[in-house]
């Protein structure tokens, strides 16, 4: 792993570079649609194994984080936070399109995805 700052492993496809040769593999799935890791539960399938493992919280039946203006509970506290935007109608991730608002930056991936065909990569 480089803690330079280096990112000497760089994707032929869309140029975004990463500082380890399993980072760019993990990234290349992306382009290719391999979905290797699969949730037991549902059967979704996702590009990494981080992704998956965040997932299975969404099974877990202990959801320890309340919100306190509304009976919904969450397995993590990021979670909970992305689920006050609701409450606050402030969404801190605009789509530069239409300006819809997310709470996440990865829904705001996935929706300028809608627009454009294509993922959105930043340089």
């Amino acid at each position: 792993m480089s803690f330079s700052g280096e990112k000497p492993h760089v994707c032929m496809v869309c140029g975004k570079g990463f500082s380890t040769s399993s980072s760019l593999n993990t990234h290349r799935r992306i382009h290719s649609g391999e979905k290797p890791h699969q949730c037991p539960v549902c059967l979704k399938r996702f590009t990494a194994s981080s992704n998956l493992y965040y997932h299975r919280m969404t099974h877990i039946k202990d959801k320890p984080h309340k919100c306190n203006l509304c009976s919904k509970s969450f397995p993590t506290p990021g979670d909970l936070r992305s689920h006050m935007y609701v409450h606050s109608g402030s969404w801190p991730f605009k789509c530069h399109i239409c300006s819809r608002g997310f709470s996440k930056h990865t829904n705001l991936k996935n929706h300028l995805f809608l627009h454009t065909g294509k993922y959105y990569y930043e340089p």
